[in-house]
């Protein structure tokens, strides 16, 4: 357990400059008034093209985690293929992923995401993003 949390320390949880900027203020207030309608889920997909520090950064200042906390999600997503990220309405969502998908094109990197609808996580209804 001890070396695993050294190379999580070593290899995830010191902060690297990527560039990532937070959402835009419009999209922060979206994102917090649209919480109580949350009908949707957002899934962040493993690929094998964008770096895990990217993803644990972007964690951290895209969705205010903590990095220990970024590091386990971003282990998760790379274990189970996915994992959940945000819940929030639809149309949030999808503006989200736009702006996660676009801001990775801008750093050359691929990022995915999967929006399901709560009732339907696993059943096959979402829609992707790439």
């Amino acid at each position: 357990m001890k070396r695993m949390l050294t190379w999580l320390h070593d290899t995830f949880l010191s902060a690297t400059d990527y560039g990532i900027a937070r959402f835009p203020i419009a999209l922060e207030f979206k994102i917090q008034n649209g919480a109580q309608d949350a009908d949707h889920v957002l899934h962040l997909l493993d690929n094998d093209l964008t770096p895990m520090d990217y993803v644990v950064e972007l964690l951290c200042i895209k969705f205010h985690m903590k990095r220990e906390q970024a590091a386990v999600l971003m282990i998760e997503i790379d274990e189970n293929g996915s994992a959940e990220v945000m819940r929030n309405s639809l149309a949030v969502l999808e503006e989200v992923a736009e702006h996660l998908r676009q801001e990775a094109i801008r750093l050359d990197y691929m990022l995915e995401c999967k929006i399901f609808r709560l009732s339907y996580v696993g059943s096959g209804e979402e829609r992707t993003h790439t």
